[in-house]
């Protein structure tokens, strides 16, 4: 599934609608850079974060076979944003796998 994928599926998952409230989410790739944007609907603004690291620790957290916060507390990712993004991150990856 592509980062485009992801993002649709994401926002047209009914469990996930309290969790995203009034965003949008947008997932882009450079490198062994993941971007994750929230865009509040009714304001425009955007709150970005970078998750880096190998690019398989990364697709195992797109794919749910891990968490970011064992990821960045093992050392294995960088992330820069707030620690409410974070946790917003990590659980609107959980919840889509595990659905």
């Amino acid at each position: 599934m592509d980062n485009h994928d992801w993002a649709t599926k994401l926002q047209s998952t009914p469990c996930l609608q309290p969790l995203l409230n009034r965003d949008l989410v947008q997932i882009t790739c450079h490198n062994e850079t993941l971007h994750v944007t929230f865009m509040n609907k009714l304001t425009h603004k955007k709150r970005l974060i970078s998750i880096s690291g190998k690019h398989t620790d990364l697709l195992a957290l797109l794919n749910g076979h891990c968490r970011l916060g064992t990821l960045i507390t093992e050392q294995r990712v960088v992330y820069e944003g707030s620690y409410r993004d974070q946790l917003k991150t990590e659980s609107l990856l959980y919840l889509n796998h595990e659905r």
